[in-house]
Formats: C-alpha cells, sequence, structure tokens
C-alpha cells in the first residue's frame, strides 16, 4: 500500500542566499534529511493521518474542488486568513493515493502564488502570516532562516529550493501485516520525504512538503 503526504513551500531567491546545493540528482538517492510527525502537522491536521472531515470539523465549513480538470488530480480545501489584508494560505490536498479522504499535501503561500481564486477558501481565524510551521519557519522567511530550520538544500534551481530524502521503515512501520496477510520487509519498505520552497523577493512566497511510504 501506499501512503503520501504533502506540504510545499514556495519562495523567491537573492542572488546570495547562503544556501548550498549538492546537484540536481537528489531524486532517486539516499540522504539523512528526514521530517517527523510535528514537521508534517500544521493547524492539528497531519499528513497521512488527518481525513478531509477531521479538517472541515477543526477549522470550519469550507468548499471541496479539484486542483485542476487533469485525471486524477487531488481534492483541495482552503482557508484564508481572516484579517484584512494578509494573504497567507493555507490549502490541504487529497490525492489518489490517499483515495482522496487522507491528507496527502499541505501547501502555505501567500494568494499570489495559487492556480485558482481565494474566493473558494473559507476564512480561519487561526491564520496568519505569522503562522508557524517546519521547524518555527513562515513566509517571509530568508533563504538563511529556511537553511539554519532545514539545512543545506539538497537541489537548487533559479528561485526553488528543493530538500529531499529517502531511508528504511522504522521495523514497527515496515512489519505491518499487508493485503496478503504477509508481513512487510524493512529492507523493501521505504520512506521517501521532500520539502520544497519557492523564494520571491528573497522571502519565502510559497511552501510544499510530503511524505511517501512504499511498501
Amino acid at each position: 500500500m501506499y501512503r503520501f503526504v504533502i506540504c510545499w513551500f514556495i519562495v523567491t531567491l537573492m542572488p546570495s542566499s547562503g544556501l548550498t546545493t549538492s546537484g540536481d540528482g537528489a531524486e532517486g538517492s539516499r540522504s539523512g534529511f528526514r521530517l517527523t510527525r510535528p514537521d508534517l502537522t500544521i493547524l492539528g491536521a497531519t499528513i497521512g493521518s488527518s481525513e478531509k472531515s477531521d479538517i472541515l470539523h477543526q477549522l470550519g465549513p469550507a468548499p471541496v474542488f479539484r486542483a485542476s480538470q487533469t485525471q486524477g488530480s487531488d481534492d483541495l480545501v482552503c482557508y484564508r486568513a481572516a484579517q484584512e489584508g494578509d494573504d497567507t494560505v493555507v490549502a490541504f490536498h487529497f490525492g489518489p493515493l490517499g483515495g482522496w479522504i487522507d491528507l496527502t499535501e499541505i501547501s502555505i503561500s501567500r494568494a499570489t502564488e495559487l492556480s485558482w481564486s481565494v474566493k473558494k477558501c473559507g476564512h480561519s481565524e487561526q491564520i496568519s502570516r505569522n503562522l508557524q510551521f517546519l521547524r518555527g519557519l513562515h513566509l517571509g522567511a530568508s533563504p538563511e532562516d529556511v537553511a539554519r530550520s532545514l539545512g543545506p538544500g539538497r537541489s537548487l534551481k533559479g528561485n526553488r529550493l528543493k530538500y529531499y530524502g529517502s531511508h528504511h521503515c522504522p521495523q514497527q512501520t515496515a512489519a505491518k501485516p499487508q493485503g496478503n496477510g504477509t508481513r512487510g520487509d524493512a529492507d523493501v519498505c521505504e520512506i521517501v520525504d521532500s520539502v520544497e520552497i519557492k523564494f520571491t523577493d528573497g522571502r519565502m512566497s510559497f511552501a510544499s512538503f510530503y511524505e511517501f511510504v512504499d511498501r
């Protein structure tokens, strides 16, 4: 079975960012970068654990809509800051690997970074530009702030920074019964963690992260 977990960061990078990169070959490689359960949690919702109904109950009514017309695209529920002048938006994604029910991705961004109208989003007093996520980061954070929280960037292209890591599942996770009644094998159960960040004018303007468990 698969469990998919995503949360997106996007920010615009200044030429002198203080962030390093180890090249473009991060995909498919193993590294020490890992996300923890607190990293995957925002506003009480956790990727891979929370369902669509949980979020609607916690944050209030909001429309459910498709991210795009593409077959298999995510369902979305989004919320924006209630305070006038604050354009912060948090979007919760429910993709096919979660059966369009389990939370598979979260994005935190400025409204101008979105491909859909924020009129589709509900309002929440819990959301503001000071909302913290991923080890104390927030929109408007500098590249140096990101490096202090997450470490040197694994892959850097233009104004987008990506962190990527893969590692074996813990024994207790890998050994859960599979659909055929057999036990999993830690050597074939893999966890993939990824964070993407975009900078605009040297400040974080959109963020995304996910965790994918392949058994």
